[in-house]
């Protein structure tokens, strides 16, 4: 999405330590009511599974039906590290993200 910008926060899910796993929570600057198309719709934006392999693991789901949102992007995050993130598609036409973190 060009110009995309939203705001979120990670929620620490309990029982599972001091890093992971997180509840996302974020929104869009901007949104755009129904569809399917648009990430930025109103309602359940995509769900993020942290995945070792961001490219084969896309590669996966495009086999079994889904499809990509995008290209796989690698981002330096200041104090958090760098992610390899892609938005696809699942079979049913769901956003998800597949992200795979690095210090």
């Amino acid at each position: 999405m060009p110009a995309a910008a939203l705001e979120g926060v990670h929620l620490l899910l309990p029982g599972y330590g001091d890093a992971e796993p997180t509840l996302e929570i974020y929104t869009y600057s901007q949104t755009l009511d129904g569809g399917i198309d648009p990430a930025n719709r109103k309602g359940l934006g995509d769900l993020a599974f942290e995945v070792e392999d961001v490219t084969a693991t896309a590669q996966s789901l495009v086999e079994h039906g889904g499809s990509l949102a995008g290209q796989v992007t690698e981002q330096h995050i200041e104090g958090a590290g760098t992610i390899t993130f892609v938005y696809a598609r699942d079979a049913e036409g769901n956003v998800v993200e597949l992200q795979s973190w690095r210090s």
